[in-house]
């Protein structure tokens, strides 16, 4: 009875080891599944989003212009806004001035031919006047003339004095020298060897 009931428990023993042996080839297997399960994943998932990348770029990228092109639009937009109104006010500004102007010019009309009469009469007046500076103008060149003659003459003048100052310069620096080459001798009493040494 031992015995059997020895080869019963290692029959159990065995069956567990077998069992054991089953798990853990099973766990592995599980765990080879579920890695190549994931790397198929992964990898099927950088192939997709390339393959996006690739047939969605040209899309994306006329997408991208479009929206550049509407930005573009819209800043030009606001940009000339402005001038708009300003050319609107402008125009306003100068219906309103060349109304007043077609005023203006019925009474500018009005008022040129007044004068027109006055003009004739102003023409008489200013064909004497030219006469009188005509006149005057002659008067002027020769009063000219004469007066540069008579600054040349002054001129000439002034030159003159000139010479004669600087010769009578020189003349009275010759009569100094003169006078000490010819200066009187001193006393005979002040040349003593005494004096001229109480002199030194």
């Amino acid at each position: 009875g031992a015995v059997s009931g020895g080869a019963g428990a290692g029959g159990g023993e065995a069956r567990a080891g077998v069992v054991e042996s089953a798990k853990v080839v099973g766990d592995k297997l599980k765990r080879e599944l579920y890695k190549n399960i994931k790397d198929l994943q992964e990898d099927y998932e950088k192939k997709r989003k390339k393959a996006l990348a690739e047939h969605s770029k040209v899309l994306d990228d006329n997408i991208r212009r479009e929206r550049d092109a509407v930005r573009l639009a819209e800043a030009e937009k606001q940009l000339v806004l402005p001038g708009l109104k300003k050319c609107e006010e402008a125009i306003d500004a100068s219906v309103k001035v060349r109304t007043e102007a077609a005023e203006e010019v019925t009474q500018l009309e009005a008022k040129k031919k007044k004068l027109e009469a006055e003009l004739a009469q102003l023409k008489g007046s200013v064909a004497a006047k030219m006469g009188v500076m005509q006149q005057e103008q002659q008067k002027i060149t020769k009063e000219t003339e004469e007066k540069e003659a008579m600054e040349s003459k002054t001129a000439e003048c002034d030159r003159k004095i000139a010479q004669s100052e600087q010769r009578e310069k020189e003349l009275r620096e010759e009569l100094q020298e003169m006078e000490r080459e010819l200066a009187p001798c001193p006393l005979v009493e002040d040349l003593t060897p005494q004096k001229r040494r109480e002199e030194g």
